[in-house]
């Protein structure tokens, strides 16, 4: 059974370093027969329910007099994901295996 989901919330372009920026919602599917659990961000206290999650996107672009910029490959840097508390934006870790444990996934 899948615990959760990544969900792409929002992306964006870091225009300095060519990066485009993937950030994710982490969507947890009600439980059959019991009420989900919330969990807790250990940096602020609120309880919650997702986590959000920001992963980096490497592009790879050629740029040509007649069309510009065109995009010819796209890779996603899965190693450097963060997740984060989505009430006080702290860092939280870049495992899903702790983001599962802060989330505290199970039936009450």
């Amino acid at each position: 059974m899948k615990k959760f989901e990544l969900r792409k919330d929002r992306v964006y372009e870091v225009e300095n370093l060519g990066l485009t920026v993937v950030e994710y919602q982490v969507i947890i599917p009600e439980p059959k027969g019991g009420e989900m659990k919330k969990g807790k961000c250990p940096e602020c206290g609120k309880e919650i329910d997702y986590l959000e999650v920001r992963s980096v996107e490497m592009i790879h672009y050629r740029f040509d007099t007649h069309d510009g910029y065109v995009e010819v490959d796209r890779e996603d840097m899965e190693e450097d994901m963060h997740f984060g508390c989505p009430s006080c934006d702290a860092m939280l870790t870049i495992t899903e295996e702790a983001a599962t444990k802060i989330l505290g996934l199970g039936l009450r």
